[in-house]
């Protein structure tokens, strides 16, 4: 498994602009004396399609990053991912769809943080986690999509 600062460092070079090959990529890291073999690469960019990395089907395979997509990455510790994963965990009923979709890219970016420092107790902390809230729960009421739009857009 690739460690998580070889696919920071990866992530780090692919443009939200245009597209970059796998050997691109690999030329550049090795400027900076980050020495990575092209299949390594090739597996990191593989793997970080699933958080917006996006290729193309021409020859070579061309890479890029959804427009917006940041992910954080740069700026994230792990006190950081913590509360960004409780906040999306905790706070998705009280905050609008729309808020939700600006913070989209955070939260992803907290996920994927937490899934490669999970090897340290902190990292493992939100799962161990549960806040209980006092009093009776409240129960949502029954609203459609729309109607829950029109009022979140008042």
């Amino acid at each position: 498994m690739e460690s998580f600062e070889n696919k920071r460092a990866v992530l780090a070079k692919v443009p939200t602009k245009g597209k970059i090959t796998a050997q691109q990529i690999q030329e550049k890291l090795e400027a900076e004396g980050k020495i990575l073999s092209l299949r390594t690469v090739q597996r990191i960019l593989k793997s970080l399609e699933k958080y917006g990395v996006e290729s193309d089907t021409g020859k070579p395979i061309g890479w890029s990053r959804e427009q917006g997509l940041d992910l954080g990455l740069t700026k994230m510790d792990l006190s950081t991912a913590i509360t960004l994963n409780l906040a999306e965990k905790y706070l998705e009923q009280a905050f609008p769809p729309s808020l939700l979709r600006n913070l989209e890219s955070h939260f992803n970016g907290a996920r994927f943080y937490l899934r490669y420092e999970n090897k340290t107790p902190q990292g493992l902390w939100p799962r161990k986690v549960y806040i209980h809230q006092k009093g009776m729960p409240l129960l949502p009421s029954k609203l459609d999509a729309e109607t829950i739009n029109v009022i979140y857009n008042a």
